[in-house]
């Protein structure tokens, strides 16, 4: 070896303090990575797994390092990112701020200007995941980091079941909100869907083709054209709408299914009834009763999906679970993301036809957390579109999510709105 060759040193573990170390067993028991000495003594007791079925996550008292470890996991898909590959994202954020473990993970080698855009945002989302770990974080430190030596470690396991989580909670909700078919009426006591929808797995009868939810998933620019929105059973005697020009070729390229709609295309659902403006496209943006509804449903339960915060929360809401008070443009983007597919006549997809579910995520963020070039009316309409959500959903709290977010490469209605709302 000559005296240019070193030998590539991984950093060293941390040293746990008593409730820590009682944390990591806690948690390699429930992997199944280390035996449970209560098991040993009583043999007759069920096995880990049952007894967590059987432990609810509400419990009084605090909550296990396993129920919080899969709540983190679930919080990742519902605030953080919804597309995110968990996996990825913590190995990549472990790297940068505890240390590679092995030497190729200090590879010099020049990334282009995407692939450290991207490193970058995994990080920024490490940190989040890592912020709601909250005092576990140095018990994935340690895993981390003692996986160096094997690749059937507990931070391997645990990021696999925890992505496994992950991916289930974004599927729930989903499954869950598709069932909801009075969060499209504006009055659910006086209003009526019809057709009615079916309560079937498959949604064959949504999207374009309803001749009431279509009001609700085209953008509005191509709403307009269609007669005022009556949710109400048609009288089949009363003659038939006059449709304009424009009316008549848009109905003629949805039945023939050449409309096609892209992440520039934001459905009416997304505003305010009434409020859309073609030359201020902000104006009523993210406030329509179906965002507001489903913002609700996921945070605060479905049992407060049409009434607005007045005081408290039940225990068992995810707000509590994950311990999320504040509404952030990621809740929102999460929120119009659900939104959407429930209109669609498909399930959670990241590609529906020509619309990017990943794309309108990202922009719902780039919106709604403008950096310190964007125009001052574009900040001031996300500050008070957030304040809003915050009022509707836990009451008014202070948001405190200031961190600037890269606009680079973004659709055209982004740039169209801060054309609009510059000084």
């Amino acid at each position: 070896m000559s005296d240019d060759d070193t030998t590539f040193i991984p950093p060293p573990l941390p040293i746990l303090t008593q409730k820590q170390q009682q944390d990591y067993d806690s948690l390699c028991i429930e992997m199944g990575l280390k035996a449970d000495p209560r098991a040993q003594r009583r043999p007759t007791e069920p096995p880990n797994k049952k007894a967590r079925a059987n432990r609810s996550r509400y419990s009084a008292g605090p909550r296990s390092a396993w129920d919080r470890v899969m709540s983190t996991a679930k919080y990742a898909r519902r605030a953080v990112n919804p597309h995110l590959q968990l996996v990825s994202v913590m190995t990549r954020g472990a790297i940068k701020r505890w240390g590679a473990i092995h030497e190729e993970d200090n590879d010099a080698n020049a990334l282009s200007a995407a692939e450290t855009r991207q490193q970058n945002e995994q990080v920024k989302q490490f940190d989040k995941i890592l912020k709601n770990l909250r005092d576990l974080s140095t018990v994935f430190q340690y895993m981390y980091l003692e996986s160096a030596d094997d690749e059937k470690s507990a931070w391997i396991t645990i990021l696999t079941l925890m992505h496994k989580d992950a991916v289930q909670v974004r599927a729930n909700d989903t499954s869950r909100l598709k069932t909801k078919h009075e969060y499209f009426l504006p009055n659910d006591r006086t209003d009526v869907l019809y057709p009615p929808l079916r309560n079937a797995s498959i949604k064959t009868d949504r999207d374009l083709k309803h001749p009431m939810l279509r009001h609700l998933i085209l953008p509005p620019h191509h709403r307009r054209n269609l007669p005022p929105l009556e949710f109400r059973q048609p009288d089949p005697n009363a003659p038939s709408p006059v449709l304009s020009s424009e009316g008549r070729l848009l109905m003629e390229m949805i039945a023939s299914g050449s409309l096609l709609l892209t992440v520039n295309d934001f459905p009416s659902a997304f505003y305010e009834e009434g409020s859309f403006d073609p030359e201020d496209e902000a104006n009523g943006l993210f406030r329509g009763y179906l965002m507001e509804r489903v913002m609700r449903h996921i945070w605060t339960s479905p049992d407060s999906a049409f009434v607005a915060f007045r005081k408290g929360l039940r225990k068992d809401c995810n707000a509590n679970l994950h311990r999320q008070y504040v509404v952030t443009p990621e809740m929102v983007g999460y929120v119009a993301c659900q939104v959407r597919t429930m209109l669609s006549n498909e399930d959670w997809r990241e590609i529906d036809g020509e619309f990017d579910y990943e794309e309108l995520f990202k922009l719902v963020v780039q919106l709604l957390r403008p950096d310190e070039a964007t125009p001052a009316r574009v900040r001031q309409w996300a500050e008070d579109t957030l304040n809003w959500f915050q009022e509707k959903t836990f009451g008014n709290y202070s948001a405190d999510e200031t961190e600037d977010e890269s606009t680079e490469d973004v659709p055209a209605v982004f740039t169209r709105i801060l054309q609009q709302r510059a000084d």
